[in-house]
């Protein structure tokens, strides 16, 4: 004792070793962890593979509409983006261009694709499917904020983007063409994996009569898929949607938006 105080015996700290048994038992417990981290893995990565976008279509036919922005276009910060050809007029109609370039590059592939479609095997059918229904949701979402964040700003100055004008009319017979062919669609795909589906798979449709000659394989019966039906709904959505693009781009052009008096910070304030 020292100052009234005990002096605490410092006892020196010593790793044992650990026993044979213990260690083997936590090499166990490491391997039994990534097991079951990898058999999660791939679950999930199982449950992905099933929800295939045929099932994007469903979205679509809510009709949802966006929330407008809380923000007025006049009080919206300005937009800094780099500008080709140094034309600021032209900053509304490059930004929407590649969405309409996408729209016309897979409504080609399915105008393509769609001679051989009544003999495709089964998965094939399925990705073609998806590709139309995927199409449908693109189309609608583009719509949808079209209608609630740009075309109510452009309408101020360009009354063809007005609430009941030419662009918005566009878009409801587009809409309409849209149901018909995604509705179709959907049908199809509920009667290919159905037991129709099945049987006519069993049956060898889709599938090659010969292993070495693709081209003889055995055709899906209308009952399941209608390729023609399919043709003429493609035929009336293309022909709704292809003028309508070309329209909506001349009306954004940058000789358009100078010739409605927009000025380059209004222009560039645009929501897109």
């Amino acid at each position: 004792m020292r100052d009234g105080r005990r002096r605490r015996r410092l006892i020196p700290f010593t790793r044992h070793p650990s026993s044979p048994a213990s260690s083997s038992i936590v090499a166990r417990i490491s391997n039994l962890s990534l097991l079951l981290f990898a058999a999660i893995i791939i679950i999930l990565a199982s449950l992905t593979a099933r929800l295939r976008p045929i099932q994007l279509l469903r979205l679509s036919s809510l009709h949802l509409r966006p929330t407008p922005s809380p923000l007025a276009p006049a009080h919206r910060p300005l937009i800094t983006m780099p500008r080709s050809r140094g034309d600021p007029y032209s900053y509304l109609y490059e930004r929407m261009l590649p969405f309409h370039a996408n729209f016309r590059r897979t409504i080609a592939m399915i105008q393509h694709t769609l001679p051989q479609t009544q003999t495709l095997p089964k998965r094939d059918l399925e990705r073609f499917l998806a590709m139309g229904v995927q199409l449908v949701h693109h189309l609608e979402m583009h719509h949808s904020i079209e209608e609630a964040h740009i075309f109510p700003v452009l309408a101020t100055k360009m009354p063809d983007f007005g609430a009941s004008a030419t662009h918005v009319h566009e878009h409801e017979v587009m809409h309409a063409a849209l149901e018909a062919f995604g509705g179709e669609l959907m049908a199809t795909h509920r009667r290919l994996t159905g037991s129709q589906g099945k049987k006519a798979e069993a049956e060898g449709c889709g599938q090659a009569l010969q292993r070495e000659e693709e081209e003889g394989r055995k055709a899906w019966p209308r009952s399941v898929y209608d390729g023609e039906k399919v043709a003429n709904l493609t035929q009336t959505l293309a022909e709704a949607l292809l003028p309508h693009l070309e329209a909506e781009e001349a009306s954004i052009s940058a000789k358009s938006m100078r010739a409605a008096g927009w000025t380059e910070e209004e222009v560039l304030r645009i929501p897109i």
